[in-house]
């Protein structure tokens, strides 16, 4: 596993969201996490990023031991796409070099080479969530978080993108925050679910369940 958390325990404003968190990544696949609204799915992913405040436990990445300091800005470890507005009053090939150490290779960015020369403020929504995950999944960090990667595509570019990540995940640690039960629940490797401050396994003999938030 190249991922860990242990006694793991997240507050946002005093408020414990999760509570005792004990908890593996598969080195090389897809984890999806699965949990009611408001659960702390997104919250769990910002505090790899010093975003939400981490009150207690431990956490290891392939072993070593991790503090805030060394992994608040690292991009060569952790990388997120967060379901979050972005604006560039620019052309989408700058924009993809921004916080990049090195140029742009543009063999990563296939999907969206139609896209390069547009404004990215003119994009639409779709557009722009296939600009940054493009982003993101081509970032060499060792661990890619995804917040709701497919809200705004169509059947088609989801397809694609879902290829991409299962392309990355093949020598990455890719973690999915998702309500997207019915599309994800037969192609990821692994799959955990929030309930009551708790990140727990979802065992494999439950996946034709039509909603399992609703168990």
């Amino acid at each position: 596993m190249s991922l860990s958390v242990e006694n793991y325990s997240i507050a946002i404003g005093g408020c414990e969201i999760l509570k005792n968190i004990s908890c593996s990544f598969k080195s090389f696949g897809i984890t999806l996490i699965i949990g009611e609204n408001g659960c702390g799915k997104t919250t769990f992913l910002k505090s790899f990023f010093n975003q939400t405040k981490v009150i207690s436990g431990d956490l290891k990445l392939f072993g070593k031991h991790l503090s805030p300091a060394d992994y608040s800005n690292n991009v060569e470890k952790f990388s997120i796409y967060l379901h979050e507005e972005n604006f560039w009053d620019g052309p989408v090939k700058e924009y993809l070099s921004i916080g990049e150490l090195k140029e742009v290779n543009s063999d990563n960015y296939n999907e969206i080479s139609h896209l390069y020369n547009q404004n990215y403020n003119c994009l639409s929504q779709g557009q722009k969530q296939s600009v940054n995950l493009s982003k993101v999944l081509a970032k060499r960090s060792q661990v890619i978080f995804l917040d709701e990667p497919f809200s705004f595509l169509d059947i088609k570019q989801k397809e694609i993108f879902f290829q991409k990540i299962k392309e990355v995940s093949r020598h990455k640690t890719v973690i999915i925050v998702s309500h997207d039960w019915e599309y994800l629940k037969n192609k990821v490797d692994q799959i955990l679910i929030i309930k009551s401050k708790k990140m727990l396994p979802f065992h494999r003999d439950q996946i034709n369940i039509a909603n399992p938030l609703i168990q």
